[in-house]
């Protein structure tokens, strides 16, 4: 038996080359917040959710609007609203993965996109997420009534969707925890 012609990796032509990270167009970020921008968020994400197709892997998708926000900027002064989703923004980086995706994706909106499935129930995120914010705001003097409607959806390989439909998912289950809990305080 004749061995098996090889190929060196370096007889691949150029042209089917991925290009280097340095090569690619710089991903937009948010100027608030340094997050990725919406924009940067798509790019990223659609990269992710096509290697967990290829790999089966499972992600899971969660977007926080942060309660109020629109009124705080009017009320408080913009300031206070920036300093809402810069404290938000940091509480999703610190809880982040370096396998993780964080963006700030609307002036009062912050996805996570955690890349591997996360173990046990994903109420261990949110704790973890409510637990931290509650802590910034008390360390640094800020009311700690800053609250989220998160909304969460799943990237299931044996079932996939599309990066917009794992959005609209989120965003769907996001108004709803929004609707029930302006229900639980009297304002829906």
């Amino acid at each position: 038996m004749s061995p098996m012609p090889s190929k060196q990796l370096t007889d691949v032509p150029p042209e089917h080359h991925r290009p280097r990270q340095e090569e690619w167009p710089r991903i937009p970020v948010d100027e608030l917040t340094g997050l990725h921008d919406r924009r940067g968020f798509t790019t990223l994400a659609e990269e992710r959710l096509r290697l967990a197709r290829r790999w089966r892997q499972r992600l899971l998708l969660l977007i926080a609007r942060i309660d109020g926000l629109e009124g705080a900027g009017v009320s408080l002064g913009r300031g206070t609203g920036d300093q809402a989703a810069t404290d938000v923004a940091d509480v999703f980086t610190e809880i982040a993965r370096d396998s993780d995706l964080v963006a700030r994706l609307d002036g009062d909106e912050i996805a996570l996109l955690l890349t591997e499935e996360v173990e046990g129930d994903w109420g261990v995120v949110l704790d973890r997420i409510d637990e931290r914010l509650r802590h910034r705001c008390a360390t640094r003097g800020r009311p700690s009534s800053l609250s989220l409607s998160v909304g969460i959806s799943r990237f299931d390989p044996d079932h996939p969707c599309s990066l917009d439909e794992l959005v609209a998912q989120a965003n769907r289950a996001m108004r709803e925890a929004r609707r029930v809990g302006r229900e639980r305080d009297g304002r829906g």
